[in-house]
């Protein structure tokens, strides 16, 4: 295994650093090696070792601390219902009824109960990065925490189709870099995972959702990625946003979505009562700073309906006439930068929704 980095401090390792004449690791600087040698250095290394390298070790360890430095600040009876959330406890899948279980097709394919999710996506590259040098694609992975299966309630602890195709949105639209340095609002964001890749590009992620433990699992899986954010230089907030008090509130109340000039929805159509309260919160979140724009992406869910005894997509009949009073073009679906089955890519749309002045 060769470590790029000091498996003491993290920092990056020159290719005459000194080297341990027993484990062979190499460290910075003999200070380093020392104080490896006292903090115990044979269990570390093979932490080190057993971990996969020095920069996933040291990841690892600075998501524990950021976890244990929420779990000690946030109270969840203290907290109001639009406070910021940073850690809560998942249920584990098991617990749950498997007669009222769902599914994401995401996970289907997995051979294990892992409820870690690997993001693998490549970037689009650009001719040149901020200092000129070439930057070509480059293939990457986050980790995203999630439930393996879920009653309807809570079927935002997962991961679904429409979320990694606004993944490859973000992706396709970055060789630009138009990212670094934005702002971007998710409404009703899960667990994060659009949050998190848009702040790995760069961006100010704001993760809003109205379950709470949704939104507790988003800033955990922030936390689990801080290395890839930070070192873009992006950042993740979530907080519980309820679409229906959010779309009530007055208009001259500060908006929940800050200065975000894109707001992004995935998997957020699939009945009537969701699909309405999302375009009220819409309204509200456009109209509210010009220029604004949202991107939503959906998947149609086909389920046979006994009443009219025909097969149907619940939300997407309310979803198209929703878009009636807004200036909605319906996208090409990007390239696919993300490792995952679309499936039926005749059930995906993608549209850029504006305000209609």
């Amino acid at each position: 295994m060769i470590l790029t980095t000091c498996p003491a401090c993290a920092a990056p390792l020159a290719h005459n650093a000194p080297r341990c004449v027993r484990c062979k690791l190499r460290y910075c600087n003999k200070t380093c090696q020392h104080d490896h040698w006292r903090r115990g250095h044979k269990q570390m290394g093979k932490k080190i070792h057993l971990g996969g390298n020095a920069e996933q070790y040291h990841a690892d360890e600075k998501y524990k601390e950021a976890v244990a430095v929420a779990v000690e600040a946030c109270a969840d009876d203290a907290r109001a219902p639009d406070q910021d959330v940073h850690t809560a406890t998942l249920a584990h899948p098991q617990q749950q009824n498997d007669d009222d279980a769902i599914l994401s097709d995401i996970h289907v394919g997995s051979e294990t109960d892992d409820t870690l999710y690997a993001l693998r996506y490549r970037t689009a590259g650009s001719a040149t990065d901020a200092d000129g040098d070439l930057d070509p694609p480059r293939r990457r992975t986050l980790l995203v925490e999630h439930a393996r299966a879920t009653p309807l309630a809570d079927v935002g602890l997962q991961v679904w189709r429409g979320a990694l195709v606004v993944c490859d949105w973000l992706l396709a639209e970055d060789a630009a870099r138009p990212w670094l340095g934005a702002t971007i609002a998710e409404l009703g964001g899960g667990v994060g995972a659009v949050s998190c890749l848009a702040a790995a590009l760069g961006a100010t992620a704001l993760c809003t959702d109205g379950h709470r433990g949704a939104v507790a699992l988003a800033a955990r899986n922030a936390a689990r990625n801080a290395a890839a954010i930070e070192a873009a230089g992006g950042s993740v907030l979530a907080r519980v946003v309820d679409w229906r008090a959010y779309a009530d509130a007055a208009v001259d109340a500060d908006d929940a979505l800050g200065t975000a000039d894109v707001v992004v929805a995935a998997d957020c159509i699939y009945d009537d009562a969701a699909t309405t309260a999302l375009f009220d919160a819409l309204r509200r979140a456009l109209a509210a700073r010009p220029g604004r724009y949202a991107v939503v992406a959906l998947e149609k869910r086909f389920n046979f309906e006994a009443e009219s005894l025909s097969v149907v997509a619940h939300g997407y009949r309310t979803f198209r006439g929703a878009l009636a009073g807004f200036d909605a073009v319906r996208l090409a679906l990007p390239p696919r930068f993300v490792d995952y089955d679309r499936g039926d890519v005749g059930a995906l749309e993608l549209w850029r929704v504006g305000w209609l002045v």
